[in-house]
């Protein structure tokens, strides 16, 4: 983006008086629909000509101050692409799809970015929480977030203490991406640790406010819904019952997301359950969905795919050397959500057990037939 056009575009960004969702409506009708550009649109609001859009008196007051401070806003726009700084609108090819796909309406309209732009339409993974938490919660965030950079995906992070630090610092630590998105302006945004990531191209920074709006308790609070809506997949290691966390899976609940939270321990003084019983998914530590079955956190059952159930009965039958088991053990053993028959059905299937009669009981055994592993040494 050129810098007069950007100039542009900040002053209907940063405009007071109309929220985001009147602006998208606006650039819908008077530019998009009218095929003409932001520049003329904004021309034909300040000499009151060919104005189209149905503006409230505040809106109107609010764009007319923007336009008029237009002169400032191109020495903005300078100094922005000087720092190399990349703005990107919602009209751009960049604009991340995913968030566009989420927010609808509330999609920031203009993003300003630092870094490997290509991490923008990769897929991302949220992982939240609160500043102050558990060592169970760092535990979730780092094995989430491994696992999710085992699979190339984006760890985004608000880079906020706690759980999102953890989260964007076990990204990097297993040599994956991260995107941070910043409550405040980039231009305010300064962190030497993390500028050799983003030279590498391994991190972005991401704002959507006034590049030189410093930090507020307010736009922490705002930046969350770019978190979610940046963000394919949504994991909770911890949450208050009030504050960024909790008001921000309860947005996206209600905006039909599905939200992946871990199942607190027991005795554990959090908003985790409160969140499962408002739709949040129950996971274990490793990430594994379960169903819950009362309200003891203790008490649930995991959700495992056949693939996965054969490999944790295999490790669980060495672990009581090699004896065998019954279904039903298995069951307790490893709280899996299948009844006794699927899971003797799935055992069966698989080469790595034999089916044997003891005492009256039916026992898993290990199939010792089966050809060994080579080995080199």
């Amino acid at each position: 983006m050129k810098q007069e056009e950007l100039s542009f575009w900040m002053a209907l960004a940063h405009a007071t008086g109309f929220s985001n969702r009147r602006k998208m409506e606006y650039l819908i009708q008077a530019v998009f629909n009218a095929g003409i550009s932001l520049e003329r649109a904004l021309e034909d609001v300040k000499d009151k000509s060919l104005v189209s859009f149905e503006f409230e008196p505040k809106e109107i007051r609010g764009l007319s101050e923007s336009i008029e401070n237009l002169p400032n806003f191109s020495f903005l726009a300078e100094e922005v692409i000087n720092q190399n700084i990349h703005p990107i609108s919602i009209f751009d090819s960049e604009y991340p799809v995913e968030l566009k796909n989420n927010l609808g309406k509330l999609a920031p309209i203009l993003l300003y970015v630092k870094g490997n732009t290509e991490l923008l339409n990769k897929p991302g993974v949220a992982i939240v929480g609160s500043r102050s938490c558990s060592s169970q919660a760092i535990q979730f965030t780092n094995s989430i977030a491994k696992q999710m950079t085992d699979q190339r995906k984006i760890i985004i992070s608000g880079f906020a203490k706690g759980v999102d630090q953890q989260a964007l610092n076990s990204a990097l630590d297993h040599h994956g991406q991260s995107i941070i998105i910043l409550p405040q302006g980039i231009m305010t945004y300064s962190s030497k640790k993390y500028y050799p990531h983003i030279v590498k191209g391994d991190v972005l920074v991401l704002s959507s406010y006034h590049p030189k709006t410093p930090w507020s308790v307010g736009l922490a609070m705002d930046r969350n819904k770019t978190i979610y809506g940046l963000a394919s997949e949504i994991f909770v290691a911890e949450s208050d019952t009030k504050g960024g966390t909790w008001e921000g899976v309860r947005d996206g609940l209600k905006r039909g997301r599905k939200i992946y939270i871990r199942i607190p321990e027991d005795g554990e003084e959090s908003g985790n359950q409160q969140l499962i019983h408002n739709g949040a998914v129950p996971v274990d530590l490793s990430g594994v969905e379960v169903t819950v079955l009362n309200d003891s956190n203790s008490d649930y059952r995991r959700i495992l795919s056949d693939e996965k159930i054969v490999e944790e009965v295999e490790k669980v039958i060495k672990e009581n050397s090699g004896k065998g088991m019954s279904s039903s053990d298995i069951l307790i053993a490893l709280k899996i959500d299948v009844k006794s028959q699927g899971i003797v059905a799935i055992l069966k299937r698989s080469e790595k057990f034999v089916l044997e009669k003891s005492r009256g009981k039916l026992l898993f055994k290990l199939n010792d037939s089966q050809p060994a592993v080579p080995r080199l040494f």
